[in-house]
């Protein structure tokens, strides 16, 4: 039907806020909560009887917990799922999981001062359920999320023009959807990747350091969050801490992480800013890789690696959760090359001069 509001469930098994979301949601013209539930139990139900567009998930709660409905749920019947956490270093860890599980996005609840706190995060999370509203989001949910990696052909992608000695950097940014896309992207890396791995995630703080912890964890290559004035060695991935920018610093052989609250801007960290140090410091030998994520951040710095002889990659829409980041790149026009998910570690083995994971005879 056209133009229907977008349909939404609501999971929590407090009365307070299932009742506070849903008077959020209500005040958006488009949005129309269909039901409400306590348990993830409850949940699973009335996603099967009402088929929201989207649901928002609560993480504890009786009868079947939120990571317990979101497994069965995904499984099952794929939907968009906003996590609502809290702002602790145990929520960060959940949220992460959730997210690699499948949740699409996720909301800190803000719990300070009752009804006026929580309405303060109103228009983020309206802004959120439009964003993974739309048939899209769901679709690439059911297109599956754990394909194997494919082959790229080798003259797909080109590589980067690195002087002997000098580090390759491959700088990824990445938002809405991008956690789950990174689990899939970084493990498939190969162990003797001879770059430098810098990741920009939108993030609060803590939750950038669960995500590195979880990564270190599912990958062959070592993955930290990234500390001011840390050196950038091959084979490792370095995370921009939420609140901060990461920059890179030096020349010739030596480059290191640089970590700063400044400029101050919306979204820290911010791909732009990481792009742009890399445009004004190495450009000729860094990869940049746009992934999936609302909003346009990063395409302003792609622009200024491709003027300098970057290799530009952004993920295809297929499959992207959110095509908004990969999308301004594309159409654009300074993407070297649209490259799926599934490809996307071949493609930068490639762009660095590795053998791609499991290829032989490429690059």
């Amino acid at each position: 039907m056209a133009n229907r509001p977008i349909r939404v469930l609501v999971v929590d098994d407090s009365a307070f806020m299932r009742t506070v979301i849903t008077q959020m949601l209500a005040a958006a013209p488009d949005i129309e909560v269909v039901g409400q539930a306590s348990d993830g139990k409850t949940g699973l139900t009335m996603a099967r009887d009402l088929s929201p567009d989207v649901i928002t998930l609560d993480v504890e709660m009786p009868i079947l917990s939120g990571l317990e409905m979101l497994r069965v749920l995904m499984a099952q019947n794929p939907t968009p799922v906003i996590m609502l956490s809290s702002l602790t270093q145990e929520g960060a860890r959940t949220t992460v999981e959730a997210l690699e599980l499948g949740a699409v996005d996720y909301l800190a609840k803000n719990l300070e001062g009752g009804p006026l706190g929580m309405r303060r995060i109103a228009p983020v999370l309206i802004e959120k359920v439009r964003a993974v509203g739309g048939g899209a989001t769901r679709e690439a949910l059911r297109m599956g999320r754990h394909a194997a990696p494919a082959a790229v052909p080798p003259a797909a992608v080109p590589r980067v023009e690195t002087p002997e000695g000098r580090l390759p950097v491959v700088a990824i940014g990445a938002s809405t959807g991008g956690p789950t896309a990174l689990c899939q992207l970084i493990p498939a890396l190969p162990v003797d990747l001879p770059a430098a791995v810098l990741v920009v995630q939108h993030m609060p703080p803590g939750f950038t350091r669960a995500l590195a912890q979880r990564l270190d964890r599912l990958s062959p290559l070592s993955v930290a969050e990234a500390e001011d004035g840390m050196p950038l060695a091959p084979g490792k991935v370095y995370i921009a801490p939420g609140g901060y920018h990461l920059t890179v610093r030096g020349d010739g052989d030596a480059l290191a992480a640089h970590v700063s609250d400044t400029p101050a801007m919306p979204m820290m960290p911010a791909v732009d800013v990481l792009f742009e140090s890399l445009a004004a410091g190495c450009p000729q030998r860094t990869v940049a890789v746009v992934l999936t994520g609302m909003g346009n951040d990063g395409c302003r710095g792609a622009e200024a690696l491709a003027r300098r002889g970057a290799v530009v990659l952004a993920q295809a829409e297929a499959g992207c959760l959110v095509y908004g980041m990969p999308k301004a790149v594309a159409e654009a026009g300074i993407a070297t090359r649209i490259v799926d998910l599934t490809h996307m570690p071949t493609g930068i083995a490639l762009a660095v001069g590795a053998t791609p994971a499991g290829v032989t005879g490429a690059g």
